[in-house]
């Protein structure tokens, strides 16, 4: 079971922090620091890591990066190495 938690102070909810929590894992993306360069996808070897379409302000749709299936993840922090921008954090 994943369970996403949204941080709850304004000011990390402003930076665009999403924490992701299994029951082994847990990742959390800080998309305003996330660049979308993929890297991360394509470098963790047990596809945790996706590209999902989302919509912001109004009819804006990027492609972000998305956990698909974190029991899948075996905590090898290539994600966490490859990302220059530390966008993202494995706990």
């Amino acid at each position: 079971m994943v369970k996403i938690i949204e941080e709850s102070t304004s000011q990390k909810k402003k930076a665009g922090l999403v924490t992701f929590e299994g029951d082994k894992v847990t990742i959390s993306l800080n998309y305003s620091l996330c660049t979308n360069c993929g890297l991360c996808i394509s470098n963790c070897p047990h596809n945790v890591l996706i590209w999902q379409e989302r919509t912001f302000k109004g009819n804006n749709k990027i492609d972000v990066v998305q956990v698909s299936d974190l029991s899948k993840c075996s905590v090898c922090g290539r994600c966490q190495e490859i990302c220059k921008f530390r966008a993202i954090t494995i706990k």
